[in-house]
């Protein structure tokens, strides 16, 4: 009886694990079918159940489809995302930290040094107006050139100590990249990704993607005041060190809502998306220990005669 009993628990456990072989072998194949990103992360201790939904959700969220997720040996875990050529976009759903910043601005008619940058005219454009955050624009290839002006004649000496410069994520319709000052009170931002409580990737007749977000209570108060002393300037909305959207405050915005916008394909959205839903997953403490594209493999056409 006891042997008829264990075969009976026996069974259903070798059958999970044939199932769950399959879909391993079913996963493999569809990525090295149609290539895709495949990472390992590793979060210690956490539940795995828990890690493997957590993610799976997010990325599915954000839609990123057929995403498979399953446990290794050792605390690891495979993600596998066909279809996706930039491993950066996955990779920014796990990562701990956070890249978005919302920030107070310089006017350039604040900023007297800032003449000193109009003399390297052939890399940079003066923008002709002051009573903006945009300190002037260059083509993307020449951006790296002005950088390095920009250090070496030492422009950030005849600025405000709290003054840095940031250049736009994405060219604007004439193809240039616009450059804009931003207030940097103590290396960081009035907000961060932490002030989000929901968000949604849209797509608005004329303006592209963005992402709408609405604030937690507590950022929602701040973001008044923040919006209510600003009015008439320009407030920075920055992610990873990019300028994806800098509008002007025409009026104190209550309630905590807020879009992000910016000449933004979907992917751009996405990646938007991707840091704000990656706020969650901190407490989990994942990390990457590899990440690689993954290309897809030649078909081979079997013609029989």
């Amino acid at each position: 009886m006891k042997r008829i009993f264990c075969g009976a628990l026996l069974f259903p456990i070798m059958l999970l694990a044939l199932v769950s072989c399959f879909h391993k072998k079913v996963d493999s194949l569809l990525i090295n079918r149609i290539g895709g990103v495949r990472l390992i992360v590793s979060a210690p201790g956490a539940n795995s159940n828990d890690v493997v939904n957590s993610i799976r959700e997010r990325l599915e969220s954000l839609s990123f489809e057929n995403c498979f997720v399953y446990p290794l040996e050792n605390d690891e875990y495979i993600i596998e995302a066909p279809a996706i050529t930039n491993v950066n976009y996955v990779i920014g759903a796990l990562k701990p930290g956070s890249g978005l910043g919302f920030w107070e601005t310089y006017p350039v008619y604040q900023l007297e040094g800032i003449s000193k940058l109009y003399e390297y005219d052939d890399w940079i454009t003066d923008p002709g107006y002051y009573n903006t955050a945009c300190v002037g624009y260059s083509t993307p290839d020449d951006t790296a050139f002005v950088n390095m002006r920009i250090a070496s004649e030492g422009i950030y000496s005849l600025l405000p100590d709290d003054c840095r410069l940031m250049w736009a994520l994405n060219p604007s319709d004439n193809g240039y990249l616009d450059l804009y000052a931003i207030k940097c009170v103590d290396g960081r931002p009035l907000l961060d990704g932490t002030a989000i409580s929901e968000f949604a990737v849209e797509e608005g007749k004329g303006i592209g993607h963005y992402v709408a977000i609405t604030m937690n209570e507590d950022a929602a108060e701040k973001w008044q005041m923040i919006t209510k002393a600003n009015i008439g300037r320009d407030i920075a909305i920055s992610f990873n060190g990019k300028i994806v959207s800098c509008p002007k405050v025409v009026e104190e915005i209550s309630g905590g809502r807020c879009n992000i916008s910016g000449n933004f394909t979907r992917n751009d959205a996405n990646a938007i998306a991707i840091l704000l839903m990656m706020q969650s997953l901190r407490p989990m403490k994942l990390e990457i220990v590899s990440a690689e594209y993954v290309a897809p493999t030649p078909q081979k056409i079997i013609i029989k005669k």
